[in-house]
């Protein structure tokens, strides 16, 4: 998709590699009580900077009924309610 947007292909690569990284660390970070909220914090700023990138370089993704994009939203909502009763758990 970051390629049809006009990104040449290594710098797609890369910023997928990056980004999956990234996703991956932060769900480490959710993983262990002492860096949960952290982790709920960066998952919800980093699942909000996806959705308004990608609503800037590729907008027809907003359009797949399965995508990305349409699953981000409830995402970060249990995000919230993660971060909402994380003192209780």
């Amino acid at each position: 998709m970051l390629v049809e947007a006009g990104f040449a292909l290594p710098l797609a690569n890369l910023v997928t590699a990056v980004s999956s990284l990234m996703d991956i660390g932060i769900g480490c970070l959710i993983a262990f009580r002492q860096s949960c909220r952290a982790g709920l914090w960066l998952g919800i700023a980093v699942s909000l900077s996806y959705m308004m990138g990608a609503a800037i370089l590729t907008p027809a993704m907003w359009l797949e009924p399965l995508g990305a994009l349409v699953k981000t939203g409830p995402a970060i909502v249990l995000m919230m309610v993660a971060l909402a009763t994380l003192e209780e758990r």
